[in-house]
């Protein structure tokens, strides 16, 4: 019993992050009319609608892995079929989503949690309903990527345990973020310079 409880406590403490979810889904509500908008003219069908969902997936993911050359503006070509290598891949990546979050619902709540924020924030940009202007952009991935640092934290406390990986494994850890960190600061610190007018930000961000 007190080993159950210990696990179920970890869920009502994420929980508390949800009223900002909420305040979210509300002030886009009150400002679109609907959570999800029904029309907006691309003249896709539900199926058609599924498939540039998962096309839209490896964009998100590779903001997250790759956050160089950030635009204002991305191009994309809607998918016709799962024939497309982009759908393929997304497929892919959402059935080892929910892989990992039946994996770690029990064990690693932090990490099953942070999946389903993920998850739910990002659902109603994977709507390709205008697939002629700005389907994806990096501003979409930002509530999202408060889903994916708590499921990233979840994973990183597994070298907090031992046992779990060898010394080696944590030193190399431990390198890479010391690595990674100042280079993101680097490259953020280098653009804010094409955020001081509306003229810069266009040049700077436009393909």
């Amino acid at each position: 019993g007190t080993n159950e409880n210990a696990r179920a406590i970890p869920w009502v403490d994420y929980g508390f992050l949800l009223p900002a979810l909420s305040v979210y889904l509300t002030l886009r509500y009150n400002a679109l009319g609907t959570l999800i908008p029904a029309n907006l003219g691309s003249g896709m069908t539900v199926p058609e609608l599924a498939i540039n969902g998962l096309a839209l997936l490896p964009k998100y993911a590779s903001t997250y892995l790759r956050s160089f050359d950030l635009s204002l503006y991305h191009d994309f070509t809607p998918a016709t079929g799962f024939d497309d290598p982009r759908v393929q891949t997304g497929a892919m990546l959402l059935a080892a989503t929910a892989l990992v979050f039946l994996g770690t619902v029990r064990e690693r709540p932090m990490t099953a949690f942070g999946i389903l924020w993920a998850a739910i924030a990002a659902a109603p940009y994977l709507l390709v309903r205008w697939p002629w202007l700005d389907v994806f952009s990096e501003r979409y991935a930002y509530l999202p990527a408060a889903g994916v640092a708590l499921a990233c934290g979840g994973l990183v406390q597994l070298t907090a345990e031992p046992g779990r990986i060898e010394r080696f494994s944590r030193v190399l850890l431990g390198l890479t973020a010391a690595l990674l960190v100042p280079l993101f600061v680097w490259i953020d610190y280098g653009r804010t310079g094409e955020w001081q007018n509306e003229t810069t930000i266009r040049r700077e961000t436009r393909p």
